[in-house]
């Protein structure tokens, strides 16, 4: 792609740094409600203090949300005596026992109730803080924003008293693995760790794709049937390998997507020149208009692709962006700078 080759030239120009990080000034984001990690790194107390807001989201029915919105219809199991969700127009197949009469009556039209299973569904993360993710140019960098979701599922899960487990992908391929489990001070080890992983990033080591595609193989011989699973990287990761995986994986696992991006990678910048650090040097860029456009086209197109992909094998694609409050993401608040892809 026309962005990554992009970054590629940029980072040629500094052999010194193979992190591609863009500091540029920040958008204006309403302090006294986003408390969550901002800037180019987070740490451990920051995303401690996600409690209270990863608590009050029901991740059942916020996985459901921003499924049907991204157009995917999820995999949860449907039925009596589980935990209602919403009701819908009725659809021809849906079980009549399962029709909701109130709203029917109310509305003249055949509504039916939609519940997800009431049963545990251990929970597993994958967050990925690798080379490529340390990159920003509004509020925080992609790395931080990452961190703040998986903090937010984690919470989420440990209110919930769900099992929940998780990987953290870092520099030159180094994970850290937690198998799934209901203990308070092994969610912690794993904000801890991922705050430490994060911060790791200013060893400015090279980025490698295939390691996500790694980690979801594993995760086929890991995870137990019906477990839900949540991937935050970038778009760029998700390779035609990792797409593959993704599909494997989806036979007996509910999956979720999180494409964490920054708004300068679907605009980029306005003609002319544009000062962008790499690590511990700044470099300046000049794109033409053309240039511009074919980068904020390719984007797009790459994304669309990767939908329609996934589309077949529902699995919902989430796309966040780094300016927005984390927690609006979950709780159904309108967002600002993401979108659902």
């Amino acid at each position: 792609m026309l962005f990554n080759a992009f970054r590629k030239k940029s980072t040629a120009e500094t052999p010194k740094s193979k992190t591609q990080c863009c500091a540029l000034p920040n958008a204006v984001v309403n302090p006294s409600e986003d408390r969550s990690s901002k800037g180019a790194y987070t740490d451990k107390q920051l995303l401690l203090q996600l409690a209270t807001a990863g608590s009050k989201i029901n991740l059942a029915k916020a996985t459901y949300a921003l499924s049907r919105n991204s157009g995917t219809h999820h995999s949860n199991q449907r039925g009596r005596g589980m935990e209602f969700l919403e009701s819908r127009h009725y659809q021809p197949g849906d079980d009549i026992r399962s029709i909701d009469w109130r709203v029917t009556a109310r509305t003249g039209k055949t509504h039916t109730k939609v519940f997800a299973e009431e049963r545990e569904q251990p929970v597993f993360v994958l967050c990925d803080q690798s080379p490529y993710m340390f990159f920003g140019s509004q509020v925080r960098f992609k790395s931080v924003q990452a961190t703040n979701l998986a903090s937010l599922i984690a919470w989420s899960c440990l209110k919930q008293g769900d099992r929940f487990g998780g990987e953290i992908i870092g520099c030159d391929g180094n994970s850290k693995l937690f198998k799934l489990s209901r203990n308070r001070s092994q969610m912690l080890q794993f904000i801890e760790q991922m705050a430490e992983l994060n911060q790791a990033l200013n060893k400015q080591q090279a980025a490698d794709y295939s390691v996500l595609t790694h980690k979801l193989q594993q995760l086929k011989y890991l995870l137990p049937p019906g477990s839900r699973l949540y991937v935050i990287s970038d778009l760029f990761s998700y390779t035609p390998e990792a797409l593959k995986s993704l599909a494997q994986l989806s036979a007996h696992t509910q999956i979720t997507l999180f494409a964490v991006n920054d708004p300068l990678e679907i605009e980029p910048p306005c003609a002319g020149e544009t000062r962008i650090s790499l690590g511990n040097q700044v470099v300046s860029v000049a794109l033409s208009k053309d240039q511009q456009r074919r980068i904020s086209e390719q984007y797009l197109t790459m994304q669309n692709e990767i939908v329609s992909y996934l589309n077949n094998w529902n699995i919902p694609l989430i796309s966040v962006s780094t300016e927005e409050n984390p927690v609006d993401v979950f709780n159904g608040r309108p967002r600002t700078g993401g979108q659902t892809a």
